[in-house]
């Protein structure tokens, strides 16, 4: 897993992955743009938290989760609720929840999978964020 931030606090991408700094990120997928919303931003601890996840309709999302990354906390559900195709974009919409725990500073990863309809190939995507207790 590696990540960094350039001066401007764009996210620079690493196979698949990319480091919320702000309520979007965006990741490349063959070509194409996947764009993962959170809000509220920053997320919190014990609140829900609603998500979007837009990509080209030639993909299928197969699992969503978060895990933490710097304490082993399993796999947190993610549980899409909706999906609208518009033109040849896909919005699937939903929420999770993450719990306290004896970390103030916890790191997470955003997991999902994206299967392509024709080759059956399937891309693994993260995004990266951050949580304090206060």
């Amino acid at each position: 897993m590696v990540y960094s931030l350039n001066q401007e606090k764009s996210p620079i991408l690493y196979h698949n992955q990319c480091y919320l700094e702000s309520v979007s990120c965006e990741l490349s997928l063959e070509g194409t743009d996947v764009v993962v919303d959170v809000t509220p931003f920053p997320v919190r601890i014990e609140e829900m938290i609603a998500i979007n996840i837009k990509h080209a309709n030639q993909y299928v999302l197969k699992q969503v989760w978060v895990e933490g990354t710097n304490m082993f906390m399993g796999k947190l559900p993610v549980h899409i609720s909706n999906s609208d195709t518009i033109n040849d974009r896909v919005k699937h919409s939903g929420e999770f929840f993450i719990g306290a725990c004896s970390e103030p500073n916890m790191r997470w990863k955003l997991v999902f999978d994206l299967t392509d309809i024709e080759s059956g190939q399937s891309q693994t995507m993260s995004v990266f964020f951050q949580t304090k207790r206060s």
